[in-house]
């Protein structure tokens, strides 16, 4: 006889089952291509909500170190049509914070660039990477 038992509700382990690269790939399928320009304010919002949690919340900025999402975010800055739309605002500000965390961690760890080559879908082994290489208990 299966017995059910109520859990505590914990936010961050929750949506961290959508924190992962199957989810964050059509988030940027939207936004790739120029897709951002086309996008509703509403659904804008969605995809920023989504990027700040998974950056502040869950603390996993670094499922965006990946060279195809870089290349998104390439070109997405470099787009005059959105520097001074307030409208994007949320979304350049997000993509800046992932590029200066990634940056960051490549002065300490230079391999960084390598590993931004591929998928990495196990946390621990992506946590140790990102520290370096270094075993901790």
């Amino acid at each position: 006889e299966e017995v059910f038992a109520e859990r505590t509700f914990n936010f961050v382990m929750e949506f961290g089952v959508m924190a992962d690269y199957e989810v964050i790939s059509r988030y940027f399928h939207l936004l790739k291509d120029g897709g951002y320009l086309r996008l509703g304010e509403e659904r804008l919002e969605q995809i920023t909500k989504y990027l700040d949690r998974t950056i502040n919340q869950c603390k996993a900025d670094w499922l965006f170190f990946q060279v195809e999402y870089f290349d998104t975010f390439q070109k997405i800055l470099r787009d005059p049509s959105i520097q001074y739309n307030q409208k994007y605002g949320p979304l350049l500000k997000h993509i800046n914070t992932i590029l200066t965390n990634f940056f960051t961690l490549m002065e300490k760890n230079k391999l960084v660039t390598v590993e931004a080559l591929f998928r990495i879908r196990e946390k621990a082994t992506k946590d140790q990477m990102l520290c370096n290489y270094e075993w901790t208990a």
